[in-house]
């Protein structure tokens, strides 16, 4: 079942490891993430939406991991417009390193430019794998 709420004044940032979560917002923005995929999401001056763990996911069952961050925008940023995007696995730059990995969500390191769109909060936002 969606359950629609609101958000205003921030940017979640939400980072599968497991399963599958589908989104929908009020801008028409909308799209399914799985493991190693990225939703990023500015609410900034309002925005409804719904997130639920996938439909064909919760039919098969399994492990359902991620996180998501809150990340507050700055006083001058909390009436833009609000936004939506998904960044895929296979689109965020990877370094790999002895013993693990660095995977660049958002970044402006030249080594590892990602894709996202700017933020106007977090610069900066990887996972490390070892």
């Amino acid at each position: 079942m969606w359950v629609s709420h609101p958000h205003r004044g921030f940017e979640t940032v939400t980072i599968m490891y497991q399963g599958k979560v589908a989104h929908r917002d009020s801008t028409g923005s909308g799209g399914v993430i799985g493991p190693g995929d990225v939703q990023w999401m500015t609410a900034a001056s309002g925005i409804v939406h719904e997130e639920l763990h996938e439909q064909a996911f919760a039919a098969h069952g399994g492990t359902l991991e991620g996180i998501q961050l809150w990340v507050n925008l700055p006083k001058a940023f909390k009436m833009s417009k609000p936004r939506y995007q998904t960044l895929v696995s296979r689109e965020i730059p990877t370094v790999d390193l002895e013993g693990g990995a660095v995977r660049f969500a958002s970044s402006l390191v030249s080594f590892a430019a990602s894709p996202a769109l700017r933020g106007h909060s977090a610069r900066f936002v990887c996972t490390i794998f070892v």
